[in-house]
C-alpha cells in the first residue's frame, strides 16, 4: 500500500475518500466514493461515540474509519484517499495489507493509501487498555493483566444495534460493575458503522474471492482491525499499549491459522501500531485452560459469551441463552474445570445439556471445530469428576467415554444457499438471497438504516 497523495489518482480506479469531524464525544467519519462502489454502502457517514472526552489530534481520530473501512477497500480493489493520517498506522496498515495477502491469495490487495499529510502524533504516557466484552477471553486478558490495571474498552453496534436501548444498558450495567468491583476505568464506544455499508454485497465479493462461505467480511478481516482502530482516539493522554483478547490457541506464525483464517489472530493484530503505542495479541490458550488458570477468581463471577438477545425481554433476566454452541462450550469447560456454569450467568437443565450432548452425537459440528473446540476438552476430562450440578456430572461422565472420531461428518450439500450466492453474478445472487431472506428473515444488520441517538451528558 503506496502512501501517496490526492493527484496521484488513478483515472478509472475504484476510490473512496474518508474525512473525519469530531462534535463533543461524537467522532464522524464522512465517506465519498466512486459510484462503481455504490452497491457497498447504504450511507454516506458512520458515527463513533465516546463516552469519555477525547483529546486526540487529527492523525489519531483520522485511524477508525479508516480501519474499519480498509478490509472493504482491499476486497473491493479500491484506493484510499484521506487528508491526514498518523505516520505510524499508515506505515502498519501496508503491513497489514501484506500480511492479509498471503492469507487470502485469492483477494487481489492492489490498495493505495492517497495521504495529504502524514503527522507524528505525540507519545502517549506509560499506560494498558484493553478491548472488553465480558466474555471468557477479555475476563482471562483481564486476570493475567490486573497488575497493570488495564482501562477497559467496550464497543456497542457490532454484535447487536445500539437501538437495542434496552439489552445495550444492561450490558452496560454489568461491564460497569465489573469494573468498578475490580478498581478499573472503563469506556463504552457506541458506533452505527455496520448500517452505513451493504454486508450482502461484502459478503459476495469477500466470499469470491477469499472461497470462504459462511464467513463474512467483518469475521474474516474487520473485526480485530476495526476494534483496535476504535481506540485510537481514545489513547492520547492515557496509554501506550493495548491488548485484544485472543480467541483460540493460535500462536505466531501457525500454520492452522493460514488454512482456517479467522479475523484476530496475532500475525495480523500486532502488526497495528500508531503513536508510540503497541499491540499485543494476549492469552493463546485454550478455553478451558484459561478457566483452569484462574478458576479461583472466576467463581462467582458473570461472563457474558453469548448475544443471542436483542432486548432484555427476550432474555428474561439471564446472562446467557445456555441453548447456543458457544454457550454450550463455555459450559463444559467451566464444568471440566471445576467451576459451577450456573455462578457464571448459565442456566443448567436438561434442554442445555440435550443440547450440547447432541452437537456431538449427531456430529453437527465439522471435524475442524471439533478438533479446534472440542477434542482438547474431551482429553482434559480428569478421572474425578468435581462437577456438582448433577445434570453436567452425567453428561462429563458420557462425554469422557464418547469416541470422537466415530460416526460420519455430514457431507455439505453440492449447491447450498451459499455457495450459490458467491458463485453467481452480484444481481442474480442478491435476488436469491431476497427470496430466501423474505421468509426466514435477514439478520439486522441488512434490513434496516439506522443511526445512533442524539449524544447525552
Amino acid at each position: 500500500m503506496n502512501t501517496l497523495r490526492r493527484t496521484d489518482f488513478l483515472p478509472g480506479k475504484r476510490r473512496i475518500a474518508l474525512d473525519h469531524q469530531l462534535n463533543g464525544r461524537t467522532l464522524t467519519t464522512q465517506v465519498r466514493y466512486s459510484k462503481d462502489l455504490k452497491r457497498y454502502f447504504r450511507g454516506n457517514s458512520f458515527d463513533l461515540r465516546y463516552s469519555s472526552e477525547v483529546h486526540a489530534g487529527d492523525g489519531l481520530l483520522a485511524i477508525p474509519g479508516l480501519a474499519l473501512l480498509l478490509p472493504l477497500a482491499w476486497v473491493t480493489g479500491s484506493d484510499v484517499y484521506m487528508p491526514c493520517l498518523d505516520r505510524r498506522y499508515a506505515e502498519a496498515a501496508e503491513q497489514l495489507q501484506q500480511g492479509y495477502r498471503e492469507v487470502y491469495p485469492g483477494i487481489v490487495f492492489g490498495t493505495r493509501l492517497l495521504v495529504d499529510e502524514l503527522v507524528d502524533s505525540p507519545a502517549n504516557p506509560e499506560g494498558s487498555a484493553m478491548m472488553f466484552s465480558g466474555g471468557l477471553d477479555a475476563c482471562y486478558t483481564f486476570f493475567a493483566n490486573r497488575h497493570l490495571k488495564p482501562h477497559l474498552i467496550q464497543v456497542f453496534g457490532t454484535e447487536f444495534p445500539c437501538s437495542e436501548r434496552g439489552f445495550l444498558e444492561m450490558t452496560r450495567s454489568e461491564s460497569s460493575e465489573f469494573a468498578a468491583g475490580n478498581g478499573a476505568e472503563i469506556t463504552f464506544i457506541e458506533t452505527d458503522f455496520r448500517f452505513c455499508v451493504d454486508e450482502r454485497a461484502l459478503y459476495h465479493s469477500f466470499s469470491r474471492g477469499s472461497g470462504r462461505l459462511r464467513c463474512t467480511l467483518w469475521n474474516g478481516m474487520g473485526f480485530a482491525m476495526g476494534f483496535l482502530g476504535m481506540a485510537a482516539p481514545l489513547s492520547a493522554g492515557r496509554f501506550n499499549h493495548l491488548m485484544l483478547a485472543a480467541w483460540a490457541g493460535w500462536k505466531k506464525g501457525d500454520p492452522k491459522y493460514k488454512a482456517k483464517p479467522i479475523a484476530s489472530a496475532p500475525d495480523m493484530d500486532e502488526r497495528t501500531a500508531w503513536a508510540n503505542l503497541r499491540t499485543e495479541h494476549h492469552g493463546c490458550l485454550h478455553r478451558y485452560e484459561k478457566i483452569r488458570e484462574m478458576k479461583d477468581w472466576l467463581k462467582g463471577r458473570q461472563l457474558r459469551v453469548c448475544w443471542r438477545f436483542d432486548d432484555p425481554s427476550q432474555a428474561g433476566g439471564m446472562m446467557n441463552c445456555s441453548r447456543c454452541e458457544k454457550c454450550a462450550r463455555t459450559i463444559v469447560g467451566l464444568a471440566i474445570a471445576g467451576v459451577d456454569p450456573t455462578q457464571c450467568g448459565f442456566t443448567i437443565d436438561q434442554e442445555s445439556i440435550s443440547y450440547a450432548r447432541a452437537l456431538i452425537e449427531k456430529r453437527q459440528l465439522d471435524d475442524d471445530y471439533l478438533a479446534l473446540w472440542w477434542e482438547p476438552m474431551h482429553k482434559a476430562i480428569p478421572a474425578e469428576i468435581e462437577a456438582d450440578h448433577p445434570c453436567m456430572r452425567e453428561f462429563l461422565e458420557w462425554f469422557r467415554d464418547f469416541d470422537l472420531m466415530t460416526g460420519q461428518v455430514p457431507k455439505p450439500p453440492r449447491f447450498s444457499i451459499d455457495s450459490l450466492y458467491s458463485r453467481c453474478p452480484y444481481p442474480l445472487a442478491l435476488a436469491i438471497r431476497s427470496a430466501v431472506f423474505s421468509v426466514l428473515g435477514e439478520p439486522h444488520w441488512m434490513n434496516r438504516v439506522e443511526s445512533l441517538p442524539p449524544e447525552t451528558d
